[in-house]
């Protein structure tokens, strides 16, 4: 299949490029591995940034990377990600506890900023929008779309441990996280880098309450109970666990 990329996507990757490849802000090339890496993961991988980054450092691990969006799923697979057969990229959606019913997509503007409702989440996720109502992202019915747990995951690649799972799930680090800890999964991850989402509660239009949001205090509080070393910073958090602990 020929792709080719539009004004916008050519600007929105180059600009993902230095921020994933060239700047590191998962900081993969820093991380010290108790082990060669075996198994990475990719949530969110959009354009496939990120897991071009892994299969250069690391050619000889196995690379799972899942994207909800199928025009960014389809630019990994045939311009950034093609011709690496230790990657194995998904258009899937990663869940938590509960199934997403509708899909949150930005065409115009940040093509990674791509949301989802779930409305049993007990999270942000289940904030019911519209779509005459919804400004900025078109919806999309995910019914067609895979789901997959970290558990279905770990099982269907029958993973010991995940070296490195990055994650950018534009806010579904909550779910993800909730059921990683409830079902003792948070073990089988060695070191974690994600984009947090959602730090902060929104009290007036497009204004931030001071202080963490509650979801926010609930997922530093749970990572410091399940994590050996943790780290909030920014927007972004590292978390790790020893090997065989």
């Amino acid at each position: 299949m020929e792709i080719k990329l539009n004004k916008t996507e050519k600007a929105f990757s180059a600009g993902v490029k230095w921020e994933v490849y060239t700047k590191d802000c998962y900081e993969l090339r820093k991380q010290e591995f108790e082990r060669l890496p075996l198994h990475i993961v990719d949530l969110g991988a959009n354009f496939g940034w990120f897991s071009r980054l892994a299969t250069k450092l690391y050619p000889d691990s196995k690379i799972y990377a899942y994207e909800m969006v199928e025009r960014n799923y389809l630019i990994a697979k045939h311009l950034l990600l093609s011709g690496h057969n230790n990657i194995e990229l998904h258009n899937a959606i990663a869940i938590g506890n509960h199934k997403i019913d509708t899909i949150r997509v930005d065409y115009r503007r940040n093509l990674g900023g791509n949301k989802v409702i779930s409305k049993d989440s007990r999270f942000y996720l289940n904030q019911q929008i519209s779509a005459d109502d919804d400004q900025v992202f078109s919806h999309e019915n995910s019914i067609a779309l895979s789901q997959y747990s970290l558990k279905n995951i770990i099982d269907d690649n029958n993973i010991d441990y995940i070296d490195f799972l990055k994650m950018d799930v534009e806010g579904s680090e909550y779910d993800i996280l909730e059921y990683v800890f409830e079902n003792g999964l948070s073990k089988k991850i060695l070191n974690l880098s994600m984009e947090v989402h959602g730090r902060r509660e929104f009290w007036k239009k497009d204004k931030g309450a001071p202080g963490d949001s509650q979801q926010l205090k609930w997922l530093k509080e749970q990572c410091h109970d399940h994590f050996d070393e943790v780290s909030f910073y920014g927007h972004y958090a590292r978390l790790s666990n020893k090997l065989g602990k």
